[in-house]
């Protein structure tokens, strides 16, 4: 499969300081870079070798979006609009999470316990943005339900 096919965007992760480039259909993978178009070619390339190696091994590819379908199909189907919501909403407490690390290793004497629990939760966040699935729309729809509140709390101080 043409990996050149798959939905990619680039956003700037304050957390690590570094534009981040993502691809929707493999949400488990990011590259990191300085500039937007370093991070694009960057996850362009690890998309394109993690193709490669699951075809190699016989594992299904996920199917990219095909923009030529219909309104109600692919990209703007209203369970591929509220995947991306659900999929933001992770990232953003994941990057509050992030943060929290960084601030408190950044102090002179580090809470190793504040570390411990802010990259718990991290990795459980992760974990679930991973086995997220865009066609569940249940599962998609209990990410937002559960996560959107506490994301507007962090958000909106």
């Amino acid at each position: 499969m043409n990996a050149d096919r798959y939905t990619y965007r680039v956003t700037w992760s304050s957390a690590d300081g570094e534009h981040v480039g993502l691809c929707a259909e493999f949400p488990s993978l990011s590259w990191l870079a300085k500039s937007p178009d370093e991070a694009l070619q960057g996850i362009r390339r690890l998309v394109a070798e993690a193709t490669a190696d699951m075809e190699a091994s016989g594992e299904l590819l996920p199917m990219y979006r095909d923009r030529r379908q219909s309104p109600d199909e692919g990209l703007f189907e209203r369970v591929g609009v509220r995947y991306e919501v659900a999929l933001d909403i992770l990232g953003a407490i994941i990057a509050h999470w992030a943060a929290v690390t960084a601030a408190e290793r950044d102090k002179p004497t580090p809470e190793a316990s504040i570390i411990t629990e802010a990259e718990r939760a991290r990795a459980e966040l992760r974990v679930l943005r991973d086995a997220l699935d865009p066609r569940d729309s249940q599962q998609i729809e209990a990410v937002i339900a559960r996560y959107a509140p506490i994301a507007r709390a962090l958000y909106n101080g």
